[in-house]
């Protein structure tokens, strides 16, 4: 590869040769330029995802996790290689997976949708989680799946039934 990008050097002399390096050298700048710029962004990104509490995971159309980052493998008590590539309706408690499943249905391209649900972990503990399916379109504006955000709210729920039943 570089033997193909030398040659129209090598064989210009003098100034057509210099101006050729030059052109040449200004490229591969801006090349590690543009891949350190990518290196940034790509940083930036993973300590985001990676830094925040609320869980955030990509849903394809099918319902299936295609990415998670730690805090939504957390809440479901699980590592994120146990969970990306499963539908995110196998975390639902039975009773409440139909009735979420036909809400995704209706509110699918209207927006943002918000529910609470019940999860069990592993180890048979029912979680409350709020959760937000945020509908993703594609360039054409077809829709290709979902991002959703969850929180586990159970500490609060708990922390207002003991509260309620103190009053």
């Amino acid at each position: 590869m570089l033997q193909e990008v030398l040659k129209p050097v090598t064989r210009n002399t003098g100034r057509e040769a210099a101006g050729d390096i030059r052109s040449l050298t200004a490229e591969v700048q801006g090349l590690r330029y543009r891949e350190a710029s990518l290196r940034a962004k790509n940083d930036f990104l993973y300590d985001l995802l990676n830094g925040i509490h609320e869980g955030v995971g990509v849903i394809d159309e099918e319902e299936n996790l295609i990415f998670c980052n730690p805090a939504y493998a957390t809440i479901l008590e699980r590592n994120p290689g146990e969970i990306v590539g499963r539908n995110i309706m196998e975390f639902l408690r039975g009773d409440l997976s139909t009735g979420m499943h036909d809400s995704v249905e209706q509110g699918g391209t209207e927006g943002a949708l918000t529910f609470h649900a019940v999860i069990v972990t592993p180890g048979g503990v029912a979680r409350e989680i709020r959760m937000m399916i945020t509908p993703r379109f594609d360039s054409r504006g077809n829709a290709c799946g979902s991002v959703a955000s969850i929180v586990d709210v159970t500490p609060r729920r708990q922390n207002d039934v003991a509260q309620s039943e103190t009053n």
